[in-house]
Formats: C-alpha cells, structure tokens, sequence
C-alpha cells in the first residue's frame, strides 16, 4: 500500500470520527419524566403548571420577577448588576427568576442570592473562559459547530455542583420559581425548564440534566454544538433558548387564565437585565461578506430583543406591575466572539457599577449619557 493511500485511509478515519463524535455535545444525557419539569413557553400548560404550583406569597409583600437575557460573553455585565446591587443594600429575594442563554447561566445563582455574588463573579471571570472559542479540526465539513463544545461543558459542569442543584431544591419548596428557556431545534419552539422541579428529583441524574440545560440554553448555533436532552420522550435537540426568546418574563399563556392579576396577591415589580445595548450605535461598515453578516446580525438582535422588552413593558403595566430595566449602555459591549478574561472583567466591572448606582429605567431605549 502506497503512502498516499495509507494517508488517504487515515484521514477517513479521523474525518469519520469527527462526524461521530462532533453532531453535539458530548454528555451522558439524564433521563427524567419531562411531564412535570418541561414546557413550551407559550403552552397553556406551563401557566397552569406555576399556577397550580402556587407562587409563594412574599414576606415583603412584593411579588419579585428577575428576568436575565443573552449576550453571550456580555453575560458578565448581568453578573455584575447583581454583583453590585447587592453592594447597593437594596436587593430583593426573587420569587420567580427567568434565564436565556448566557442569562441562564446566571439564573441559578441570582435565585439563590447575594451569598452566591462570589460564586457567580468566579464563574464569568474564569480564566477558562478564554479558551471557550476552541476551533474544531475540519470545521465546516463535518462538525456543526465553529468551535468545540467540550471546553463550555467543561467550565458549566465545574460551576454546577451537586451543592448548587441542592440549594435550588430547597428554595424551590417555598414556591419560588427558577425557569431557563432552551430552543428546540427541530420544533422550532422555545422551551421552559422548571429547574426547581428538575433539582428535586435529586441525585446525580437531577444534576446532569439541569446541567445539559444550562449549556443548551448558552450554546449559540454555529459557534457551539447542539445538546442532546431525553426528556422522557425520547431525545431532542437543543440550542441556544435567545433564538426564540431573547428575554422572557412571565408564561403569555398567564394571560389567558389568569383575568386581570398575574395569579399573585400584592404589588409586582419586574426587573429585566438586558445583557446586549438596546440603543442603535450608527459606525461605518466594510463591504466584505463578514462585516455584514456580523452587523446584520447585531442589528437583527437588538431589534428583536427592543421589541420583547416593549411587549413585557405592555404587559407589565396591563397588570399594574412595575417594570425596570437595566441594559450595556451604547457602544460599550463586547464583540460577540471576545471570551477574554480582560474584557469580560471590563463588563462585569460596568455591571457593577450601574447596579450599585441603581441604574434601572422604564424605558427600553436608554437615554445617552446615563451617568
């Protein structure tokens, strides 16, 4: 056999290799009953769920929603926000905490509070995150994603702990609610997670499969691979939770069942961290392929996360509820492909600010120059 032809074999074998092992992210999928922990986001099912649940009556009074956003590396501002909030003095217990994409890798440690800021700062300054964007070998040919999704499992697994996913079980008892949004790539619907329903089937399968959401809900198509999910009926693939909900507050089915109340007693206060700029910042465009893309693409996000924002507004204050919001400010987030420690430590430092500085507003457009 010639040399060329033992080469050619060879490269068969690792190109057959890739292709098996590359479709999606490699886990050891969890299986749980999904009847009772999963739900298309705009299905009845879901309202009835949380209301029959029973949200919690809150000590202060106050029914608090946390809704957290994506944006990637920007995650790092929300982290901040909260960081510095809880610096402010005026953070409250949340009893229903919502996360998409790189925001639902936030939502576990908000739900839990102001003992876990340390833990969630640690988790977007992790030096590991530098190394997130590990291109695949043959990419484009074989693999469905630019980059490896090993190093993101890698750095989500270490943060979700068994201590975590136990925390969030215990909480979930008293009727607080932590939902994270996925998208199902062959349904083309968004789906909700109701984690604290996952983390009280208890045990490492509990773990995993709250773990695999998480990294569903922050795997970017194209840049990260799908995740495999068995949720009873055999598996789905799920991807990133912002390509069908950039943010998501509240079920739109609560509307139809729930009159003219949210299914809550007393004053509801919404607060949405929008980890991307929701203001239009007007630069010049290069004419090559990639640059166009890249802006259609900032464009097309920010559109479609103004218009979510306005519709929870609405919403919002159909039903008497206060609504905050707090965004990146214009010009000042970074480029979707920068997982550097440097600039994600620039963003959570901004998030800081602003949440210790109360810069929370009622209107989705920020006004420039908020400090």
């Amino acid at each position: 056999m010639t040399n060329d032809v033992c080469f050619f074999l060879r490269l068969c074998l690792l190109a057959t290799l890739v292709l098996l092992t590359s479709a999606c992210t490699a886990t050891m999928p969890a299986r749980i009953d999904g009847s009772t922990v999963r739900f298309y986001s705009d299905d009845l099912r879901l309202a009835e769920h949380l209301t029959v649940q029973g949200w919690r009556t809150p000590e202060d009074g106050t029914f608090d929603v946390l809704a957290l956003s994506g944006g990637g590396q920007n995650g790092a501002f929300g982290a901040g926000v909260l960081g510095g909030w809880t610096s402010r003095g005026d953070r409250p217990v949340f009893d229903h905490v919502t996360g998409v994409s790189t925001g639902a890798l936030i939502a576990p440690f908000a739900y839990l509070g102001s003992d876990w800021d340390d833990e969630l700062r640690a988790a977007y300054l992790d030096e590991r995150t530098s190394y997130l964007m590990r291109r695949r070998l043959l990419v484009g040919l074989f693999s469905s994603s630019m980059f490896s999704g090993r190093p993101l499992l890698n750095l989500v697994d270490s943060y979700v702990t068994q201590e975590l996913v136990d925390a969030v079980a215990r909480e979930s008892l008293s009727g607080r609610t932590l939902i994270v949004v996925t998208t199902d790539l062959e349904q083309e619907r968004s789906v909700a997670w109701d984690m604290g329903a996952i983390a009280r089937t208890g045990g490492e399968p509990a773990r995993r499969m709250f773990r695999d959401v998480l990294l569903a809900s922050a795997s970017i198509p194209g840049m990260f691979p799908p995740v495999l999910i068995d949720a009873g009926e055999g598996m789905e693939t799920h991807v990133d939770g912002g390509i069908s909900s950039p943010i998501y507050a509240v079920p739109e089915a609560l509307a139809d069942i729930a009159g003219e109340h949210l299914g809550v007693t007393g004053p509801v206060r919404i607060f949405m961290i929008a980890n991307i700029s929701t203001a239009p910042v007007p630069r010049a465009t290069g004419l090559s392929t990639f640059n166009i893309l890249q802006r259609s693409l900032i464009l097309s996000g920010k559109a479609s996360m103004r218009s979510t924002l306005q519709m929870n507004a609405l919403v919002a204050n159909r039903y008497g509820a206060e609504f905050r919001l707090i965004s990146i400010p214009a010009g000042q987030s970074a480029p979707i492909t920068e997982f550097s420690l440097s600039s994600m430590t620039q963003i959570y430092e901004l998030g800081f600010e602003m949440g210790a500085g109360g810069k929370w507003r009622s209107e989705i457009i920020e006004k420039q120059g908020w400090e």
